[in-house]
């Protein structure tokens, strides 16, 4: 309930600093790894572009790793992830595609609200991990869109950021 108090409050812009997202995200998976390993879900990392960003670091990596946490919980031993960051056009592009269970697609357009889970009963959680995420987007100017993978069983999750709201930094 703190993150999500922390993650709602004004944003204070004159503190956030330039953040390397392609560190952020590459700590992020590495942080997972353990979890992923210990399941026998194999976590991958496409990382091709070196994307800067201004905000929060702290926010930015609760935001990636909540994402990736809620692909390695959903997804079943023999399952795999694939977590993606590549700069296009004047966007940068986050995803994170998992070979889990998927979700209700009368669901879907829940899953930003508190405490509502869609998930199997087998699997922890508290609802929270996508509103705070959803929050710490907004508060940056990125936008999240939610979907069960077309090609297969699984889920898919895309954050997005445009380079022409001085968000983006090239380098």
């Amino acid at each position: 309930m703190l993150r999500l108090a922390r993650s709602e409050g004004d944003p204070d812009t004159g503190a956030w600093k330039d953040v390397d997202i392609s560190a952020l995200v590459k700590a992020c998976v590495a942080d997972l790894v353990p979890l992923a390993d210990s399941k026998g879900v194999d976590l991958g990392l496409a990382c091709a572009e070196r994307v800067r960003a201004r905000g929060s670091r702290a926010d930015l990596a609760l935001l990636f790793g909540n994402l990736i946490d809620n692909a390695v919980r959903y997804t079943p031993s023999g399952g795999a992830i694939d977590v993606g960051l590549w700069l296009e056009g004047d966007r940068f592009v986050f995803d994170v595609i998992d070979s889990g269970c998927g979700v209700a697609e009368a669901d879907i357009p829940r899953l930003f609200e508190r405490f509502f889970r869609a998930a199997p009963a087998c699997v922890e959680g508290s609802g929270l991990g996508l509103s705070i995420a959803q929050a710490v987007a907004e508060r940056h100017g990125l936008s999240i869109a939610l979907q069960n993978r077309p090609d297969a069983q699984g889920f898919w999750v895309r954050v997005t950021g445009a380079a022409n709201e001085g968000y983006l930094i090239r380098s």
